[in-house]
């Protein structure tokens, strides 16, 4: 299952420095850890989170680096590359995260989220500072602090019936931060 070796699209322990050269259309870069809890069971994956103006790319593996794999999402597609080297595109890699995660929800929802804010295109109810819920997930964030100039959240925490995605922010990079 591809569950058990960190392949996760929520997008958190290792780090990764910072790029000693400005990477062309980058908005912003996490690191950090990520877990996941389910009937299934429980897993966590370490990542690096690359938002786009136009998209993003997610990084996840687990110790020693296997399972590397790869989520892409820009605008409406989405594009899963394997550790197995296989690629996933359109409704077979939707599939795949529904199946793995529980989340039929696009990724731009969880590029609004790990900001530290609702997504502005769908509902959301919100129970004060720092928890919300979208789309049937119950969204807690904590552990905010001050980088470049944005409050972002060092946690967040995801629920939703009977699973559970943890997200630790390591390290943020924002596009012209020196």
């Amino acid at each position: 299952m591809l569950l058990a070796v960190g392949v996760m699209a929520l997008g958190l322990g290792g780090c990764v420095s910072r790029p000693t050269v400005q990477e062309t259309g980058l908005e912003f870069r996490l690191t950090g850890r990520i877990g996941l809890v389910a009937e299934e069971g429980a897993v966590t994956a370490n990542y690096v989170w690359r938002q786009y103006a136009n998209g993003v790319e997610i990084e996840l593996w687990g110790p020693l680096g296997q399972g590397r794999t790869r989520v892409v999402g820009e605008g409406a597609a989405l594009t899963v590359y394997t550790a197995g080297g296989a690629r996933l595109d359109g409704e077979a890699a939707r599939a795949l995260v529904r199946r793995e995660f529980g989340l039929a929800a696009p990724v731009e929802l969880l590029s609004n989220w790990i900001l530290g804010r609702p997504a502005p295109d769908w509902p959301v109810e919100s129970l004060g500072e720092g928890s919300f819920t979208q789309l049937g997930w119950h969204v807690v964030l904590s552990g905010f602090r001050d980088m470049a100039g944005r409050r972002v959240p060092g946690r967040l925490v995801a629920s939703r019936g009977g699973r559970r995605v943890t997200v630790l922010c390591r390290e943020w990079y924002f596009a012209g931060q020196n």
